[in-house]
């Protein structure tokens, strides 16, 4: 008997598309669901959030930074004790880099879009309307890293480069920094002698072909990037639904996830060129399991591809409704899951921008191979409180389809 129930719970592990779905349970780490922007100091489940895009994990620290767009500023939940405090950003908009040289706590940002962790204790935050990245030192203080310039030829110091809408960013083993720019539709990389290539892209919007280097193929608003542990790039093109990698060993780029041929947007787990997204918006690897995940905006969900090429849904069943607690990842709807992270064993983080929160999905260490159904399928492989007018309202109706998507 005891056998028998211990199979039949399994099979509700495994089963994440049947009725009363089981599988790993979603938790809400930080935001009320109200938008606004008080709380820092406090624990992070009390606390307000506006839109949150973009994350990054930084395991040196066990702590998730928050690029908190309305709010433009980047916040840093501890989920050592679960506390949230301000990290960059004084809670009011400004432009022009204005804050440059003192403490980040204390500069302004217009439209904080993507943060990365660099080497030696740095993070990087685009600012997309400032048209520029941003650098916050080990020592608390931020400066200007690229854009702010006015040329747009490649093998140009980073700062003095001209970025149209910096709306991504990575960072590698080896310290380079890959800059998704959606609006001059590239990916340029930072090397660290402060020069700034182009990666990818040809400067077009047309559905830019695969098996090409990644610098003859068009890329298209691209919003997520990632790095994978072999070293390889994965850029996430929100507007034609799909995600692509770009070889460390040869350049050479190549869709994972989605129509290789065509814009095709719209719903469908299954085989990585079958599968279909809408507006995917982040991307992360896992470096235990091999998994990447991307948030897949417009459906609703949190999608994973796995190992074996197999896509599916962790999070989210495809309603837009504010994300429940406790219950079945795979179970509850969700707004518009836009930025996504990986932490410590496996925990999948992703920010929803529609109703102001960042969840967790604790897979574990050790996530089981073979699963079936939305809960996946593959073999594992590989502060201080800012300043600022507090704001508070109820979730609006509408979804974001990408707060600066133009």
């Amino acid at each position: 008997m005891q056998v028998l129930l211990l199979l039949l719970l399994l099979a509700g592990f495994l089963c994440g598309s049947c009725d009363g779905a089981a599988g790993p349970i979603i938790t809400t780490i930080a935001g009320t669901g109200v938008y606004g922007s008080a709380g820092d100091g406090g624990r992070a489940t009390a606390a307000q959030l506006n839109a949150p895009t973009a994350l990054a994990y930084d395991p040196g620290t066990d702590r998730l930074y928050v690029c908190d767009y309305n709010n433009y500023r980047v916040r840093i939940i501890h989920l050592s004790n679960g506390t949230i405090g301000a990290f960059a950003g004084n809670g009011v908009s400004g432009s022009g880099g204005a804050g440059d040289g003192g403490p980040a706590v204390a500069a302004m940002f217009r439209s904080p879009s993507a943060v990365a962790i660099g080497l030696n204790g740095l993070v990087y935050i685009a600012d997309i309307y400032d048209f520029r990245v941003r650098v916050v030192y080990a020592n608390g203080t931020v400066d200007t890293f690229a854009g702010g310039g006015a040329l747009t030829t490649s093998g140009i110091p980073a700062r003095s480069a001209w970025l149209k809408s910096p709306s991504g960013l990575a960072v590698d083993s080896l310290g380079n920094v890959y800059i998704a720019d959606s609006g001059n539709f590239t990916v340029g990389v930072v090397r660290p002698d402060g020069i700034l290539t182009l990666f990818a892209g040809t400067g077009g919007v047309d559905f830019g072909p695969d098996g090409r280097n990644a610098t003859a193929s068009s890329v298209y608003a691209v919003y997520g990037l990632a790095v994978d542990p072999l070293g390889n790039v994965l850029l996430a093109e929100y507007v034609h639904c799909r995600v692509r990698n770009v070889s460390r060993d040869d350049g050479v780029i190549r869709t994972i996830v989605g129509s290789p041929s065509a814009p095709n947007c719209g719903f469908a787990d299954g085989g990585h060129a079958e599968a279909r997204l809408s507006r995917p918006f982040g991307v992360a690897s896992d470096r235990v399991s091999g998994r990447v995940y991307v948030g897949d905006t417009m459906n609703s969900r949190v999608r994973a591809l796995w190992p074996n090429g197999t896509v599916t849904t962790v999070a989210g069943n495809g309603t837009v409704a504010p994300g429940a607690d406790g219950v079945p990842a795979v179970a509850t709807g969700l707004g518009t899951p836009a930025g996504v992270a990986v932490g410590r064993n496996g925990t999948l983080y992703f920010a929803d921008q529609n109703f102001h929160r960042v969840h967790a999905v604790d897979f574990g260490a050790s996530a089981p191979s073979g699963t079936t159904g939305t809960t996946g399928t593959g073999t594992s492989s590989t502060g201080t409180s800012s300043t600022g007018t507090t704001t508070t309202g109820t979730s609006p109706p509408v979804i974001y389809a990408a707060l600066f998507f133009h």
